[in-house]
């Protein structure tokens, strides 16, 4: 797994400038993972920051009494301004607090999109602490969002930068009318070079007798999960597709990383069935516990469902790859127009396991050069990570 620490860069960043703040529930192990090496604090309405800021009693008083005699107004208002109303002064106290007692230079938060964030940057922003989001997904991209998208879910964004991964996702949080100051494409934070593992690059190979072979990286997508968009025929088909490319080919070692459990799969027989042939085959093996960066590295072709991010991940790190919506679920996908990256049908899917096996270094960087890079930054090396970095340190300096 990543760590949510990366931000540490050991010269300029380094751990005691961090605080850790938890606004979302978190595991026991989890917990004391941080614990090993950095502050943190718990702030949110579940479970507010433990700290009192003494300086702060008088004046929340004095608002706790202003609020309790307005309490006939608030009556009257509507059920929707009451919910409002209540979120918006819970959170002030809540957040106030937590100002008043760490005074932050900058806040940074990960695919923040709960309505508390906008009551908590109102509050940073008055004390000059620029309030930075990175959205660590480009899933929703299955769509065609030129004109027509809008997600409830990712409404009215009030930060002063936003980070996306790529143009298309800027675009979507425009027309989700966010209201950040500023967007800036970073491509993704986890296709840096720096996010791979040495010693998890060998193991993986070691795994792989035959050193000929061409390795394969396969990724699902959810499933049976809140927010999962494949149905059961989508995964059936990719495992079937996954299937037939051992069956057409003797050349290649294939790698899934499937987003669920796979005891999940025993629930449902034809899927389970076609489990069960793959995990016997000799060319095919799941790996649950390493990182997506560390599993494209090692790969000649990245694969993916749609609504899975990891082929823009392996595409910005100039890894092959691309998109099987073998049932075309999704025909209106915004990378539709860019040739060879999205396969919707299963024939189109194995000739594009062929194409991208069978082209060389020259054409792969042309189709970089011509068709990527002007809405995914290249991520070669360590840009994405230089990037955020660079801008916490100027806000931090100025």
């Amino acid at each position: 797994k990543y760590n949510l620490d990366w931000v540490v860069d050991k010269e300029n960043i380094k751990v005691s400038d961090v605080l850790l703040v938890i606004e979302d529930k978190i595991t026991k192990n989890f917990l004391n993972s941080i614990k090993k090496r950095y502050d943190y604090t718990f702030s949110s309405k579940r479970k507010p920051t433990g700290k009192l800021c003494t300086l702060l009693i008088k004046n929340n008083l004095k608002l706790f009494f202003y609020s309790f005699f307005q309490i006939n107004n608030f009556l009257k208002s509507e059920i929707l301004y009451q919910k409002i109303l209540l979120n918006v002064w819970f959170n002030f106290f809540v957040w106030n607090n937590f100002i008043c007692t760490f005074k932050p230079e900058t806040y940074l938060s990960y695919h923040d999109f709960e309505h508390n964030h906008i009551s908590r940057n109102i509050l940073l922003n008055k004390i000059n602490c620029p309030s930075l989001m990175y959205k660590h997904t480009n899933s929703e991209t299955v769509f065609d969002n030129r004109e027509k998208y809008s997600n409830i879910s990712y409404a009215y964004n009030f930060h002063d930068t936003e980070f996306h991964w790529t143009k298309e996702s800027a675009k979507m949080s425009e027309l989700n009318f966010s209201k950040s100051k500023k967007i800036i494409i970073s491509s993704p934070l986890w296709s840096c070079k720096e996010f791979e593992n040495k010693k998890e690059l060998a193991k993986i190979n070691s795994l792989v007798s035959n050193k000929n072979k061409n390795i394969i990286s396969t990724f699902s997508a959810a499933f049976e999960t809140i927010g999962a968009f494949n149905n059961l025929d989508s995964h059936l088909s990719f495992l079937n597709f996954m299937e037939k490319i051992l069956i057409s080919r003797n050349d290649v070692f294939i790698f899934f990383k499937p987003k669920y459990d796979q005891n999940l799969l025993k629930n449902y027989p034809d899927l389970y069935k076609t489990y069960r042939k793959l995990i016997i085959n000799e060319n095919f093996k799941i790996l649950n516990n390493t990182t997506s960066k560390n599993l494209i590295s090692v790969s000649k072709l990245t694969i993916s469902m749609p609504f899975a991010s990891t082929t823009i991940e392996a595409i910005s790190s100039g890894k092959k790859a691309f998109w099987a919506d073998i049932n075309n679920n999704f025909p209106n996908s915004i990378y539709m127009d860019i040739d060879k990256l999205v396969a919707n049908s299963n024939s189109k899917a194995l000739d594009l396991v062929d194409y991208w096996l069978s082209i060389d270094n020259e054409k792969f960087s042309y189709f970089l050069n011509n068709q990527i890079k002007d809405r995914l930054p290249l991520n070669f090396n360590n840009e994405a990570t230089k990037k955020i970095r660079s801008t916490i340190l100027s806000n931090i300096r100025n």
